[in-house]
């Protein structure tokens, strides 16, 4: 079996945060509209670990921790006009090149805010910093057990 690999997906938690993910235990995640993000969502396999980024908020940070569930496949909402995140390119051409992918909350962590984050050596090369609008990342085993030290 291949090794684990540990990711960093972003929300805004006005539109779905962790509390949510707990509430609702699995959903899709969905509405990626940038190629970089959709090549390492294709990337990603079952049992895979992600941290829970809140973005586009006072502090921005880590909020928990969740799980792919399964493949990424085909984003039914890019083809959808009267969806949030429909991709009219797509529609006009008929073609849609979007994914999802299902996760699981696994658990909150004690809340990590980007200037911590920013200071934590292991961070230092991070596409969180060089990549800012990247909504979905890779991240290294390190970074991932260093996040995990902040367990609640």
């Amino acid at each position: 079996m291949p090794a684990e690999s540990y990711w960093l997906m972003k929300s805004e938690p006005d539109e779905y945060s962790i509390e949510d993910l707990k509430r609702d235990q699995e959903t899709w995640w969905d509405g990626i509209r940038n190629h970089q993000a959709k090549q390492f969502m294709q990337s990603m396999k079952t049992g895979d670990r992600v941290l829970f980024y809140h973005s586009s908020c006072k502090p921005p940070g880590i909020a928990g921790v969740m799980r792919v569930l399964g493949q990424a496949e085909t984003d039914p909402a890019a083809m959808d006009p009267s969806a949030d995140y429909s991709d009219p390119k797509a529609i006009q051409k008929g073609i849609n090149p979007w994914l999802r992918i299902r996760v699981a909350y696994e658990r909150n962590l004690t809340f990590i805010d980007r200037s911590t984050l920013k200071s934590a050596q292991c961070f230092n090369d991070s596409p969180l910093f060089k990549q800012s609008r990247l909504s979905i990342m890779p991240i290294t085993p390190e970074q991932f057990k260093w996040a995990m030290q902040h367990k609640k």
